[in-house]
């Protein structure tokens, strides 16, 4: 294994760790209303990127994948409280 591979495996845990610790300190210190908010659009970007996901998956013929994507959609939209 190269030295440079193992520096940057290492570089990338600390920014991991480093963008946890500020999330959590987003976390403790903000308004429920803000994180609601948070909560809602991250939501609708997961729902956004699942369709996308789940046209791909059927144009490619990975069916098993498909239903996978299409079940966890119907998770998100229950929690946006989606009315049909």
């Amino acid at each position: 294994m190269d030295y440079m591979v193992v520096i940057s495996a290492i570089v990338l845990g600390l920014s991991v760790l480093a963008t946890l610790a500020k999330f959590l300190d987003w976390f403790v210190h903000s308004d429920p209303r803000t994180m609601l908010r948070t909560m809602r659009w991250m939501l609708l970007l997961l729902l956004i990127a699942g369709v996308g996901l789940l046209i791909y998956a059927i144009a490619d013929g990975q069916w098993s994948l498909a239903m996978l994507v299409g079940a966890g959609l119907l998770i998100v939209l229950t929690l946006l409280k989606w009315r049909s």
